[in-house]
Protein backbone atom coordinates (compact mmCIF):
# COMPACT_ATOMS: atom_id res chain seq x y z
CA UNK A 1 0.00 0.00 0.00
CA UNK A 2 1.57 3.27 -0.95
CA UNK A 3 1.88 6.50 1.77
CA UNK A 4 2.09 9.61 2.69
CA UNK A 5 2.43 11.84 5.52
CA UNK A 6 -0.81 14.37 4.61
CA UNK A 7 -3.34 13.60 1.97
CA UNK A 8 -4.81 16.84 0.88
CA UNK A 9 -9.01 15.98 -0.52
CA UNK A 10 -9.39 18.83 -2.95
CA UNK A 11 -7.29 21.48 -5.08
CA UNK A 12 -9.15 25.22 -4.37
CA UNK A 13 -7.54 28.05 -3.15
CA UNK A 14 -7.62 26.33 0.28
CA UNK A 15 -6.10 22.87 -0.90
CA UNK A 16 -3.39 24.42 -2.82
CA UNK A 17 -2.60 26.49 -0.27
CA UNK A 18 -2.15 23.56 2.21
CA UNK A 19 0.48 21.80 -0.31
CA UNK A 20 2.38 24.67 -0.76
CA UNK A 21 2.83 24.86 2.82
CA UNK A 22 3.28 21.17 3.56
CA UNK A 23 5.70 21.09 1.11
CA UNK A 24 8.04 24.00 2.20
CA UNK A 25 7.93 22.29 5.89
CA UNK A 26 9.62 18.98 4.27
CA UNK A 27 6.74 16.67 4.36
CA UNK A 28 5.35 14.28 1.83
CA UNK A 29 2.08 15.16 0.57
CA UNK A 30 -0.38 14.11 -2.51
CA UNK A 31 -3.03 16.29 -3.24
CA UNK A 32 -6.50 14.79 -4.79
CA UNK A 33 -8.53 16.32 -7.08
CA UNK A 34 -11.83 14.48 -8.85
CA UNK A 35 -11.71 16.63 -12.09
CA UNK A 36 -9.75 16.87 -14.62
CA UNK A 37 -7.97 20.10 -13.96
CA UNK A 38 -7.15 22.13 -10.22
CA UNK A 39 -8.56 25.27 -9.19
CA UNK A 40 -12.11 24.24 -7.30
CA UNK A 41 -14.64 27.54 -7.93
CA UNK A 42 -11.83 29.57 -9.46
CA UNK A 43 -12.83 27.60 -12.36
CA UNK A 44 -16.37 29.33 -12.71
CA UNK A 45 -14.74 33.11 -11.90
CA UNK A 46 -15.13 34.63 -15.26
CA UNK A 47 -14.99 37.97 -13.26
CA UNK A 48 -11.97 40.02 -12.32
CA UNK A 49 -11.07 38.98 -8.80
CA UNK A 50 -10.59 42.60 -7.14
CA UNK A 51 -9.96 41.68 -3.81
CA UNK A 52 -6.69 39.33 -3.60
CA UNK A 53 -3.72 41.29 -2.58
CA UNK A 54 -1.24 41.37 -5.24
CA UNK A 55 -2.91 39.90 -7.74
CA UNK A 56 -5.74 42.55 -8.88
CA UNK A 57 -7.80 42.10 -11.75
CA UNK A 58 -7.01 38.27 -12.42
CA UNK A 59 -10.02 35.93 -13.87
CA UNK A 60 -10.09 32.58 -12.15
CA UNK A 61 -8.68 30.75 -14.68
CA UNK A 62 -5.78 33.14 -14.80
CA UNK A 63 -5.29 32.71 -10.99
CA UNK A 64 -5.69 28.90 -11.63
CA UNK A 65 -2.35 29.15 -14.34
CA UNK A 66 -0.15 31.06 -11.57
CA UNK A 67 -1.04 28.44 -8.98
CA UNK A 68 -0.09 25.83 -10.99
CA UNK A 69 3.08 27.31 -12.37
CA UNK A 70 3.85 27.84 -7.83
CA UNK A 71 3.14 24.16 -7.70
CA UNK A 72 5.47 23.07 -10.41
CA UNK A 73 8.34 25.77 -9.42
CA UNK A 74 7.77 24.08 -5.70
CA UNK A 75 7.63 20.55 -7.28
CA UNK A 76 4.69 19.83 -5.46
CA UNK A 77 2.70 16.47 -6.03
CA UNK A 78 -1.14 16.35 -7.26
CA UNK A 79 -3.33 13.74 -9.23
CA UNK A 80 -6.53 14.62 -11.10
CA UNK A 81 -9.21 12.26 -11.95
CA UNK A 82 -8.82 10.89 -8.79
CA UNK A 83 -12.35 10.64 -6.55
CA UNK A 84 -11.87 10.00 -3.14
CA UNK A 85 -14.82 7.34 -2.21
CA UNK A 86 -14.17 6.64 1.82
CA UNK A 87 -11.88 7.48 4.77
CA UNK A 88 -10.98 5.20 7.64
CA UNK A 89 -9.11 6.41 10.37
CA UNK A 90 -7.26 3.99 12.43
CA UNK A 91 -4.94 5.03 15.34
CA UNK A 92 -1.80 6.25 13.06
CA UNK A 93 -3.01 6.81 9.87
CA UNK A 94 -5.89 7.35 7.75
CA UNK A 95 -7.00 4.48 4.76
CA UNK A 96 -7.79 6.72 1.67
CA UNK A 97 -9.97 4.44 -0.97
CA UNK A 98 -9.77 6.35 -4.01
CA UNK A 99 -11.28 5.40 -7.80
CA UNK A 100 -9.18 6.47 -11.02
CA UNK A 101 -11.49 7.57 -14.26
CA UNK A 102 -9.82 4.18 -15.67
CA UNK A 103 -11.84 2.65 -13.35
CA UNK A 104 -8.90 1.52 -11.17
CA UNK A 105 -9.21 1.72 -7.51
CA UNK A 106 -6.72 1.65 -4.70
CA UNK A 107 -5.98 2.74 -0.92
CA UNK A 108 -3.06 4.59 0.23
CA UNK A 109 -2.35 5.09 4.02
CA UNK A 110 -1.84 8.74 4.80
CA UNK A 111 -0.83 9.98 8.40
CA UNK A 112 -2.73 12.80 8.46
CA UNK A 113 -6.06 14.06 5.73
CA UNK A 114 -6.35 17.72 5.20
CA UNK A 115 -10.18 18.14 3.66
CA UNK A 116 -10.82 21.10 1.27
CA UNK A 117 -13.67 19.53 -0.84
CA UNK A 118 -15.03 23.29 -0.92
CA UNK A 119 -18.43 24.10 -1.91
CA UNK A 120 -21.17 23.73 -4.62
CA UNK A 121 -24.19 25.75 -5.94
CA UNK A 122 -26.94 25.34 -4.03
CA UNK A 123 -29.96 23.44 -5.28
CA UNK A 124 -33.65 24.57 -5.29
CA UNK A 125 -35.09 20.32 -5.30
CA UNK A 126 -37.64 20.74 -7.72
CA UNK A 127 -38.62 19.40 -10.82
CA UNK A 128 -36.78 20.31 -14.08
CA UNK A 129 -34.01 21.90 -12.49
CA UNK A 130 -32.15 18.55 -13.17
CA UNK A 131 -31.84 19.90 -16.69
CA UNK A 132 -31.23 23.30 -16.71
CA UNK A 133 -27.38 21.75 -16.95
CA UNK A 134 -28.17 19.82 -19.59
CA UNK A 135 -29.98 21.81 -22.01
CA UNK A 136 -28.87 24.92 -20.90
CA UNK A 137 -25.68 24.57 -19.57
CA UNK A 138 -23.51 26.78 -16.94
CA UNK A 139 -23.98 29.65 -17.92
CA UNK A 140 -22.05 33.10 -16.99
CA UNK A 141 -23.43 36.73 -17.10
CA UNK A 142 -20.15 38.05 -17.79
CA UNK A 143 -17.97 34.90 -20.16
CA UNK A 144 -21.38 34.71 -21.86
CA UNK A 145 -23.53 37.91 -22.13
CA UNK A 146 -24.13 37.41 -25.88
CA UNK A 147 -26.53 34.72 -25.03
CA UNK A 148 -28.67 36.72 -22.64
CA UNK A 149 -29.60 39.07 -25.67
CA UNK A 150 -33.16 39.95 -26.90
CA UNK A 151 -33.90 37.35 -23.87
CA UNK A 152 -36.57 36.70 -21.00
CA UNK A 153 -34.17 35.74 -18.24
CA UNK A 154 -35.59 34.95 -14.90
CA UNK A 155 -32.70 35.12 -11.91
CA UNK A 156 -33.59 33.19 -8.49
CA UNK A 157 -31.80 35.05 -5.77
CA UNK A 158 -31.53 38.14 -4.25
CA UNK A 159 -28.11 38.65 -2.97
CA UNK A 160 -24.81 39.98 -4.54
CA UNK A 161 -24.46 37.71 -7.40
CA UNK A 162 -28.04 37.67 -8.36
CA UNK A 163 -27.85 41.24 -8.38
CA UNK A 164 -24.95 41.29 -10.09
CA UNK A 165 -26.11 39.14 -12.80
CA UNK A 166 -29.27 41.16 -13.29
CA UNK A 167 -26.89 44.29 -13.53
CA UNK A 168 -24.88 42.88 -16.17
CA UNK A 169 -27.47 41.56 -18.69
CA UNK A 170 -30.58 44.27 -18.09
CA UNK A 171 -29.48 46.42 -21.15
CA UNK A 172 -29.50 43.34 -23.09
CA UNK A 173 -31.87 41.50 -22.56
CA UNK A 174 -35.37 41.72 -23.25
CA UNK A 175 -36.37 41.19 -19.50
CA UNK A 176 -35.04 40.23 -16.29
CA UNK A 177 -37.09 38.80 -13.15
CA UNK A 178 -35.45 38.36 -10.05
CA UNK A 179 -37.68 36.11 -8.32
CA UNK A 180 -36.96 35.76 -4.31
CA UNK A 181 -38.71 34.57 -1.01
CA UNK A 182 -37.65 37.33 0.67
CA UNK A 183 -39.61 40.61 1.40
CA UNK A 184 -36.58 42.83 -0.61
CA UNK A 185 -33.43 42.19 -1.76
CA UNK A 186 -30.52 41.29 0.39
CA UNK A 187 -27.70 42.66 -2.06
CA UNK A 188 -25.80 45.37 -1.34
CA UNK A 189 -27.45 48.88 -1.81
CA UNK A 190 -25.20 49.56 -4.89
CA UNK A 191 -25.83 46.98 -6.71
CA UNK A 192 -30.05 47.40 -5.87
CA UNK A 193 -30.35 50.37 -6.99
CA UNK A 194 -29.26 50.34 -10.94
CA UNK A 195 -31.98 47.30 -10.40
CA UNK A 196 -34.60 49.47 -9.42
CA UNK A 197 -34.34 52.28 -12.32
CA UNK A 198 -33.98 49.91 -14.97
CA UNK A 199 -37.41 49.40 -17.05
CA UNK A 200 -36.46 45.89 -17.91
CA UNK A 201 -36.09 44.57 -14.44
CA UNK A 202 -39.14 42.79 -12.44
CA UNK A 203 -38.77 41.84 -8.86
CA UNK A 204 -40.80 39.50 -7.79
CA UNK A 205 -40.54 39.01 -3.43
CA UNK A 206 -42.13 36.78 -1.16
CA UNK A 207 -41.63 34.15 -4.16
CA UNK A 208 -40.47 30.82 -4.97
CA UNK A 209 -39.85 28.90 -8.25
CA UNK A 210 -41.55 25.38 -7.88
CA UNK A 211 -41.11 24.00 -11.12
CA UNK A 212 -39.04 24.64 -14.20
CA UNK A 213 -41.55 23.07 -17.39
CA UNK A 214 -39.22 21.55 -20.55
CA UNK A 215 -40.12 21.45 -24.46
CA UNK A 216 -37.90 19.63 -26.96
CA UNK A 217 -35.19 20.60 -25.10
CA UNK A 218 -35.93 24.65 -24.46
CA UNK A 219 -37.85 25.99 -21.05
CA UNK A 220 -41.40 26.59 -21.74
CA UNK A 221 -42.46 27.46 -18.62
CA UNK A 222 -41.78 28.25 -15.39
CA UNK A 223 -44.24 27.81 -12.28
CA UNK A 224 -43.99 30.45 -9.23
CA UNK A 225 -45.47 30.42 -6.32
CA UNK A 226 -46.39 33.08 -4.19
CA UNK A 227 -45.77 32.70 -0.63
CA UNK A 228 -48.04 35.72 0.91
CA UNK A 229 -51.76 33.66 -0.77
CA UNK A 230 -49.92 30.64 -2.07
CA UNK A 231 -50.88 31.51 -5.46
CA UNK A 232 -48.90 29.75 -8.10
CA UNK A 233 -48.40 31.62 -11.66
CA UNK A 234 -46.84 30.21 -14.93
CA UNK A 235 -44.40 32.40 -16.90
CA UNK A 236 -42.60 32.44 -20.10
CA UNK A 237 -38.64 32.51 -19.93
CA UNK A 238 -35.92 31.21 -22.07
CA UNK A 239 -32.98 31.11 -19.63
CA UNK A 240 -33.14 30.31 -15.74
CA UNK A 241 -30.31 30.93 -13.62
CA UNK A 242 -30.40 30.22 -9.77
CA UNK A 243 -27.95 32.11 -7.93
CA UNK A 244 -29.07 30.92 -4.08
CA UNK A 245 -25.63 30.98 -3.14
CA UNK A 246 -23.59 28.16 -2.39
CA UNK A 247 -23.27 25.31 0.70
CA UNK A 248 -20.15 22.96 2.09
CA UNK A 249 -19.27 20.16 0.23
CA UNK A 250 -19.75 17.33 3.47
CA UNK A 251 -19.60 13.63 1.37
CA UNK A 252 -17.00 12.46 2.60
CA UNK A 253 -17.37 13.41 6.46
CA UNK A 254 -21.25 12.49 6.48
CA UNK A 255 -20.83 9.76 8.67
CA UNK A 256 -19.27 11.59 11.39
CA UNK A 257 -21.67 14.76 11.65
CA UNK A 258 -24.90 15.48 12.60
CA UNK A 259 -28.15 16.70 10.99
CA UNK A 260 -27.59 19.88 12.20
CA UNK A 261 -24.20 20.18 10.91
CA UNK A 262 -24.19 22.68 7.88
CA UNK A 263 -20.54 22.68 8.18
CA UNK A 264 -17.53 20.74 9.24
CA UNK A 265 -17.12 21.50 12.77
CA UNK A 266 -12.99 22.52 13.80
CA UNK A 267 -10.79 24.11 16.06
CA UNK A 268 -8.95 27.38 14.92
CA UNK A 269 -6.36 25.00 13.17
CA UNK A 270 -8.69 22.96 10.94
CA UNK A 271 -8.55 19.79 13.34
CA UNK A 272 -12.15 18.37 13.32
CA UNK A 273 -13.82 17.55 16.23
CA UNK A 274 -13.84 13.26 15.62
CA UNK A 275 -10.20 12.76 14.46
CA UNK A 276 -7.00 14.70 15.46
CA UNK A 277 -5.55 12.87 12.34
CA UNK A 278 -8.64 14.34 9.90
CA UNK A 279 -8.47 18.33 9.61
CA UNK A 280 -11.05 20.26 7.10
CA UNK A 281 -10.24 24.01 5.67
CA UNK A 282 -11.73 26.20 3.00
CA UNK A 283 -15.79 25.95 2.41
CA UNK A 284 -16.06 23.00 3.72
CA UNK A 285 -15.60 24.32 7.05
CA UNK A 286 -17.49 27.58 7.46
CA UNK A 287 -20.66 29.85 6.75
CA UNK A 288 -20.64 30.39 3.37
CA UNK A 289 -21.13 34.21 3.79
CA UNK A 290 -17.39 34.14 5.25
CA UNK A 291 -15.94 32.55 1.85
CA UNK A 292 -13.38 34.32 0.33
CA UNK A 293 -9.85 33.27 -1.31
CA UNK A 294 -8.48 35.30 1.31
CA UNK A 295 -9.24 32.77 4.02
CA UNK A 296 -9.11 29.89 2.17
CA UNK A 297 -5.52 30.84 1.59
CA UNK A 298 -4.68 31.24 5.39
CA UNK A 299 -6.68 27.87 6.45
CA UNK A 300 -3.88 26.12 4.59
CA UNK A 301 -1.09 27.32 6.07
CA UNK A 302 -2.97 27.10 10.14
CA UNK A 303 -3.96 23.25 9.12
CA UNK A 304 -0.62 22.75 7.66
CA UNK A 305 1.36 23.96 10.26
CA UNK A 306 -0.16 22.33 13.16
CA UNK A 307 0.28 18.72 11.01
CA UNK A 308 4.06 19.63 11.05
CA UNK A 309 3.96 20.46 14.69
CA UNK A 310 2.21 17.07 15.13
CA UNK A 311 4.37 15.03 13.32
CA UNK A 312 7.59 16.29 15.35
CA UNK A 313 6.06 15.52 17.76
CA UNK A 314 5.53 11.76 17.21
Amino acid sequence: MKSCDVGVIGSGVAGISALIWLKRLGLHAVMFEKNSSIGGQLINVHNRIIDYPALYGLTGNEMITQLTSHLEALQCEWQTNVHVLSLDTEKEHVILKLSRNSGTTEMISSRYVIIATGAQEQKLSIPGEDKLDLYQGSLSTSKDISVFKNKKVIIIGGGDRACIGANRIKDIAQEVILIHRRASLTGRKELIDPLLQSSRITIKPHSVVTEIIWKNKKIELVKIKDLSNQKEVMIQADIVLIRIGIEPILGLLKQYLSKEDTIIPTNNYGKTQFSDRIYAIGDASHSPHYSSISASVGEGMLAAKDISLHIRKE
